[in-house]
This record gives structure tokens, sequence and C-alpha cells, in this order.
């Protein structure tokens, strides 16, 4: 069994279970089983992190993003493994066919990316990828713990009772090897993760020189008369340390990283609950409670995609393909997809493994949650690198709509 960036590599129960005897009742798993199962819970992923509930207008295609205002969901290279996503929504490529307007875009992201910076795909999916010798090594000793269960299955689930002296010497020897064993993995497991965060370093080394490159594609744009504040907006931000120059620097730098051009309508910052939203029709942004460049980035999407409803058809598409790859069809309750979560009875999402189940977030109007949460990544290298750890397809379908906006009129932006 394949090995990602510091999975647990849980033994398949099959092979871990005694055979099957009517004589033999249900017992508790025998010591060696202990020891073994240890090794591999001391390697486990840290559990997701569920984000809260976001408020909807009653009329209006308001969004409010209660989800971009809180902490992001960190997933690091020591929590999450690498997955090479790309292809998992269709084969890659420009399509006519209905409902596969995304592969385009992904294969626009993919131009745009070697276009930008030849040879940093290639890099990137090597250094997210946990170190091949090392867990070469680790699936070799699982294979071993394997084996070794499978051979001496019937033994180790014998109580002590029904054990002869012989069976009592064989399974205190078996236990030893599987004792050995788990202080193996034990040490490589070290081992890996050292590696593997000295990669991941080194990704986030190449993420950076990404951003540069995207940033320098094109012209700057002046943001100070596309930026409105009012006097809500204002006393907010005081509050939270923050100042409309703050943002705007944020809005400025946004533009300056994405070659986007300015836009024909002005950003209106404004205060009014502690969940921020996006209103389209006034192009009107609740800053909320703890405004952030992340949050910053994370409502210029939203206004993106209301500004080209093609990108809007691209994304639910794209939700659409990867949960029907995962057998999904229909949407779900976000608090039952994250457990423990607050998010409310209404708000429903596709499942699929993206990054946060928020990602599959399904609206009854046009807006989606794919480039906002994409955009928020780009916020900072270490942030990009980690998103394409998880998920590049994300990261590519967000670089095409970018490329895509770039190619459009400014008229319409």
């Amino acid at each position: 069994m394949a090995i990602g960036d510091f999975t647990p590599r849980t033994l398949p129960l099959s092979h871990l279970a005694a055979p099957a005897s009517s004589s033999s009742p249900q017992r508790s798993r025998n010591a060696a089983r202990a020891l073994f199962d240890r090794s591999r819970a001391a390697l486990s992923p840290v559990t997701h992190l569920p984000r809260p509930s976001r408020a909807q207008a009653a009329s209006g295609p308001l969004l409010g993003d209660a989800a971009a205002a809180a902490e992001p969901t960190i997933f690091s290279s020591e929590s999450h493994p690498h997955r090479s996503t790309v292809g998992w929504s269709g084969t890659i490529g420009e399509s006519k066919l209905k409902g596969e307007s995304h592969l385009g875009q992904i294969a626009r992201g993919q131009q745009t990316m070697d276009r930008l910076a030849p040879g940093f795909r290639q890099k990137l999916d090597d250094l997210v990828a946990p170190d091949p010798a090392l867990t070469a090594r680790m699936n070799a000793l699982d294979q071993q713990a394997t084996q070794l269960w499978d051979q001496n299955a019937k033994l180790l689930s014998l109580p002590d009772k029904l054990l002869t002296p012989e069976q009592r010497t064989a399974q205190a020897r078996v236990q030893q090897q599987l004792s050995s064993l788990e202080q193996q993995q034990t040490d490589l497991g070290k081992e890996l993760r050292t590696a593997n965060r000295a990669r991941f370093d080194q990704a986030i080394v190449v993420a950076d020189a990404l951003l540069s490159r995207l940033r320098h594609q094109g012209a700057t744009p002046h943001m100070a008369q596309s930026v409105k504040f009012d006097a809500k907006a204002t006393k907010r931000l005081a509050e939270d340390g923050l100042s409309p120059q703050q943002v705007t620097h944020w809005v400025n730098e946004f533009h300056g990283q994405t070659g986007l051009p300015a836009p024909s309508r002005p950003y209106n910052f404004t205060y009014y609950q502690k969940r921020p939203e996006f209103l389209n029709d006034s192009n009107t942004v609740n800053i909320g409670d703890k405004f952030s460049k992340r949050m910053t980035l994370h409502e210029v999407g939203h206004r993106i995609e209301y500004s080209f409803p093609e990108l809007s058809q691209s994304s639910r598409d794209w939700v659409a393909a990867r949960a029907r790859a995962d057998g999904e069809h229909s949407p779900r309750k976000l608090q039952d997809l994250v457990a423990g979560s607050s998010y409310g009875k209404d708000e429903v999402a596709l499942k699929d493994s993206f990054y946060d189940p928020y990602v599959g977030r399904v609206y009854e109007h046009a807006a989606t949650e794919v480039l906002t949460t994409g955009l928020e990544h780009f916020s900072s290298p270490e942030r990009l690198a980690r998103l394409y750890q998880r998920d590049p397809e994300h990261v590519l379908m967000t670089l095409g709509a970018l490329d895509h906006v770039r190619q459009q009129p400014a008229g319409r932006w």
C-alpha cells in the first residue's frame, strides 16, 4: 500500500483479524496487535478543523463569508498527504461538451504556469510529494508487518490459556519481531517527517518565485480611486488595528500579483455585521470582524465570478465533475460533512476530497466558492504551496481563471 506524506500506515483489518471460527469467542486484541496499532496512531493526521456557519441575506445575491473571516484551516505537509488530483475531474483539455467547461480552464492554468515559469510544475509536483526513498523503506516495513500478521494471525489470536508451551514461545517470538518493526517505523517516521518538511520548505521557495513571475507579467494599477470606505468600515478597521490604506494596499497587491486590470466599478467597503459578505448589485463588501488580506482576496473572487459568468459556470462544472468522480450526485448538508461545525441547515455542498468541504458549497444563484478559496491561497507562497500539495487541480483552476480575466476587455471587469 502506498504512503502519502505523513499518512498513517494503517494495516487493513482483513489482515489483522483472526480467522472466523465458531469455537472462538470475540476477544480483545493481544499485546502485539496493540503495539502495532500504536505505531500507526502516533502518525495519524491532524483532524480537519471546521469553518463556522455562513449567513445569506434573504434578498439578492448576497454572499456571507463567515468562512473567509475565520482563521484559515491549516493543513501542513505534516498533516496531509500530497495528492495528484489533476485529471480527477476529467481529461484535461478544451471540451465543448456540456458540463466540461472546467477542463479547458484547467488546461489554461497549466499553460499559464508553464509560460510564466517553465519547469515549475514538475518541481512542485516533486517537492510536495513525500521523500521517495524513505517512503519506499516505510512501505517495505509495512509489507513485512503485513506478511508477518498473515502468516501468524491464528497464533496471535489465541488466548494464553489455549497456548501450548511451544505456541507460547512462538507467539513471543512473533511479538518481538512486530515490536522491532514498530520501533523501526517510529524511527523512520521521524526521519521522514524531517525530510518532508525540508522538501516542503523548498516548495515554498518555488511558489514564491511563481508568485513573483505572476506579479511581474502586467502593470500594477493604482487602486486608490477604485476602493471606497464609508465611516462604518473605517471605524471597524480601526478597532481591528487596520486602516483603509492597509486594505487598499491589499487590493493593490492583489491586482499587482495577479496582473488583473483595475475594475470599472470601485469596491465599496462597509460594515454592518460581524460576518463578511459580498453584495454584487452594489459591489459592496461588508468587511465583518477581523478583516485580513486573505479575506480581501476571497471577496475579490466573488466579484470576478459575478463579472465573468463563464468562470462561475466552469467552477460549478468542476465541483460537479469532482463529486461525480467520487460517486456523489446530490448536495449534502455542510454540518454533516464537517462534524461539529455550526453550519446552518440550509447550507449544502457537493462532497469530494477538496482541501475543505466548503469548496463544494452549492448556492441557488450563480456563485461558488471555488475561485474565492483558490485565491485565498495566493496571499502567500506557503499557502499556495499548501494548496498545491493538497489539490493542484484547484490551483490550476484558479490560474486559468486569472488568465481568462486578463484577456478580457477592461469594461467587463
